[in-house]
């Protein structure tokens, strides 16, 4: 299983890409960045992955981004 972190997260390729991971059998979103404030909801973010991804935007560090990938 391959771990992946989305940086930049509430912009349209981020999108793009999330769909792509979701569907692959080996991948695994670990966390979604974003500087937005208030740490939303993927789904809040692109309510289209709404019921596919459980995740909340969250600005972090890029060692805190290596840890959870």
């Amino acid at each position: 299983m391959v771990r992946v972190a989305i940086v930049g997260a509430s912009g349209y390729t981020a999108l793009e890409l999330i769909k792509i991971l979701l569907r692959h059998p080996q991948a695994k979103i670990t966390a979604v960045t974003s500087r937005q404030d208030g740490s939303p909801p993927i789904t809040s973010v692109h309510p289209s992955l709404t019921g596919r991804l459980d995740l909340r935007c969250e600005d972090l560090s890029p060692q805190q981004i290596a840890d959870r990938a």
